[in-house]
């Protein structure tokens, strides 16, 4: 049967509106080893797909998007693949080269990763997970296609409440005590993207991020390594306003090589452990006006 000429997808729609994003999403492509910059990836990345839709049309040939990912993806050895930038930028431009009414694309790929971190006192090896994003977008720009590669992490550590904690100290009068302060404590997340291409190693990133908390989490902990943990992190409280604020001022000025115009995006959530809501801060800055802020 000939359905060459059923094609609702290209249709006028009944309201002219352009879409911004149609994606496939929570897509799974199967991998049997992975790995990037030292660390070890879970087996099945996530990936995510979209397309910007014109006013002049229906909808999306959703297919097209499928084949655009596995297109990619087949084209490389998937029994010991580097996953990285590159790929994830062919996928956008692949988008855009099979929607043709096109002018916009974004791919996303998250997946879980480990690696391994020591205890802070008895030394021992502790496998820890975090999960890392690859980005790209792509424009049209008359016959070319351009695309922009971002990177980033998203990993857990520990925040200690500053307002606590000095409160604590008021009321029972111990400004001058040697010994650690308590204070209630969460265990947070932060979620940090920013433009690839310029020297970002990923496991440098992941480093600064963890070092923006009160403290790390460690899985793997003996009780001298419990009360250390404990100790160093009622000792840098932290609200996650402090947490994002930090992270944004330690990418500026580890990565000053990093272009003005270039964008960071910072998302820090605490898991409040007094109260059943939590809290959340989010920063979406330039390079350029993150150094102009803090004098750099």
């Amino acid at each position: 049967m000939d359905l060459s000429h059923v094609d609702v997808q290209s249709e006028r729609p009944r309201h002219p509106i352009p879409v911004d994003w149609v994606s496939v999403s929570n897509l799974r492509i199967p991998f049997h080893k992975l790995e990037d910059d030292g660390v070890r990836l879970a087996s099945a990345p996530v990936i995510s797909a979209g397309i910007g839709l014109p006013k002049h049309q229906r909808g999306i040939h959703a297919s097209r998007t499928y084949e655009a990912i596995t297109s990619v993806l087949s084209d490389l050895d998937l029994h010991g693949i580097r996953l990285g930038g590159d790929v994830v930028g062919e996928i956008a431009r692949k988008m855009l080269s099979l929607h043709s009414y096109g002018s916009v694309s974004r791919v996303v790929v998250k997946a879980e990763a480990f690696y391994w971190d020591k205890t802070p006192v008895s030394n021992l090896s502790s496998l820890q997970s975090f999960h890392l994003i690859y980005r790209a977008d792509g424009q049209r720009l008359g016959d070319s296609i351009h695309v922009k590669d971002f990177i980033g992490v998203k990993v857990a550590g520990m925040t200690a409440c500053p307002c606590a904690k000095e409160v604590i100290k008021k009321i029972y009068n111990i400004d001058d005590t040697p010994l650690p302060i308590g204070t209630h404590m969460q265990r947070s997340f932060a979620k940090v993207i920013v433009q690839n291409g310029y020297g970002i190693k990923l496991s440098d990133l992941l480093g600064l991020v963890r070092s923006c908390f009160s403290n790390r989490t460690v899985e793997y902990l003996k009780r001298i390594d419990e009360a250390k943990l404990v100790a160093d992190a009622l000792e840098r409280p932290r609200f996650v306003e402090d947490v994002a604020r930090d992270i944004v001022h330690n990418i500026v000025t580890v990565y000053s090589h990093i272009p003005d115009d270039n964008k960071i995006f910072v998302w820090v959530k605490s898991l409040e452990s007094i109260h059943e809501h939590n809290l959340e801060a989010r920063i979406c800055i330039s390079f350029g006006e993150a150094r102009r802020h803090i004098g750099f």
